[in-house]
């Protein structure tokens, strides 16, 4: 499948009514060959649009708001990283302003929430909306949140075929499985939704988007056997 690492679209995008299969191996996570991801997070996208008054930045900077530094009062605080052992969220992008001689008007933030649990993806985005209002109490700034849901968490009970197989299929190989639950998005998340029970196998990557990110060769061999 195509385009995984934006935001898993190419599974998104497959015909599924062409498809018969039951059951699918999703080989893209990380750690050690021999770990088979159960269970994994859905994934929603919040942006919070921050604005403010334009002005001269020269001439008449009392007459603006600056939603830059409003931006930076919501940022300051907000509760982020590990939440708990199955929820995480991020804050990774920022948009803002032109030019230095114009107050700025618009800030747009974008972050991320996961979890394995729906209720707590849910309860996470309300404490960003409520969040947003109280960090700009007493300014003249104003926030709006939206979300965008991009995928829904999975868990496949260990019992299940899906599972036993390849578990069967490792011991021939003479890996050791160790079944798992996983915090990053994969194409099985898809799956999972169109009714193709689907689990994350790892590949032996580790330390995957940082500059540190490395690669066992006898684990991706013993992946491919």
């Amino acid at each position: 499948t195509a385009c995984e690492e934006k935001l898993v679209q190419g599974s998104n995008n497959l015909d599924y009514s062409m498809l018969g299969a039951k059951h699918s191996y999703c080989f893209d996570s990380s750690g050690r060959v021999g770990r088979i991801i159960k269970s994994a997070p859905g994934k929603a996208l919040i942006y919070v649009d921050v604005y403010g008054k334009n002005a001269h930045a020269g001439q008449a900077p009392e007459k603006g708001v600056n939603a830059l530094k409003a931006a930076g009062k919501i940022l300051a605080d907000i509760k982020e990283g590990r939440l708990d052992f199955e929820t995480t969220a991020n804050w990774g992008v920022i948009k803002a302003g032109n030019s230095t001689n114009v107050v700025c008007d618009h800030v747009e933030i974008l972050g991320e929430a996961r979890s394995r649990n729906p209720e707590k993806l849910e309860k996470y985005i309300e404490y960003v909306k409520k969040y947003c209002v109280d960090a700009l109490e007493g300014t003249e700034a104003k926030a709006e949140v939206r979300t965008e849901y991009i995928f829904n968490a999975f868990l496949v009970d260990e019992n299940d075929e899906v599972i036993t197989t390849l578990c069967s299929a490792m011991k021939k190989c003479g890996i050791t499985p160790a079944i798992d639950q996983g915090g990053g998005g994969m194409d099985a998340n898809r799956f999972n939704a169109n009714g193709i029970k689907s689990v994350g196998v790892a590949t032996g990557y580790m330390n995957n988007h940082s500059p540190k990110e490395e690669l066992y060769i006898d684990d991706l061999n013993k992946s491919a056997e």
